[in-house]
């Protein structure tokens, strides 16, 4: 046998190799299953982060933010130990009133409904200019037999759609330990 017929069966043999290996790599991209998105854990509450959002704790509040500076959307989680106003009546009532900003101007509520996530009872409230004039903030409240539990979701009206889903993917995988700050 011949030096070129060596060369020639490595040189099949390494191609073999590389075209099976791409195969392999293609496959696997597209028949493993997706890595999970991370999860932000507090002592008193956890949740899974949707892509692109991040979250820390701002003194007393936990703040998440999607993306770089100037951010598209914030949240703003806020966990207390539960006090007689700590109920879903006083957050309805609360929530059912025009919020005032800096301004003076009072928010245009689009809605308040009761909503189930994450095995609890919130109020969720839609306010149109409460925080900042072209955003739009999410409120949900709930109490637990501990906790107080506000989160607001800020966001430029035109990230509507995209932030609105965003929000359901955290806020559905939301679980609350019991025990308060």
């Amino acid at each position: 046998m011949s030096a070129s017929f060596f060369r020639a069966a490595l040189i099949a043999f390494a191609l073999t190799l590389a075209g099976m290996g791409g195969v392999g790599l293609v496959a696997a991209r597209f028949l493993a299953p997706a890595a999970p998105l991370p999860r932000f854990i507090t002592d008193t509450f956890e949740f899974t982060l949707a892509p692109a959002w991040g979250c820390d704790l701002d003194e007393t509040e936990y703040v998440c933010w999607k993306g770089k500076p100037p951010y598209e959307a914030i949240a703003i989680i806020a966990l207390k130990r539960r006090g007689p106003q700590d109920n879903l009546a006083a957050y309805e009532e609360h929530l059912s009133t025009p919020q005032p900003r800096e301004s003076g101007q009072l928010s245009t509520i689009r809605s308040v409904k009761h909503r189930t996530l994450a095995d609890y009872e919130w109020i969720e409230a839609v306010h149109e200019a409460s925080e900042v004039r072209n955003y739009v903030t999410v409120y949900l409240a709930t109490a637990t037999s501990h906790l107080g539990v506000v989160a607001t979701f800020s966001f430029h009206r035109d990230y509507e759609q995209v932030v609105r889903k965003e929000m359901d993917v955290m806020m559905t995988s939301l679980k609350i330990h019991q025990q308060g700050p």
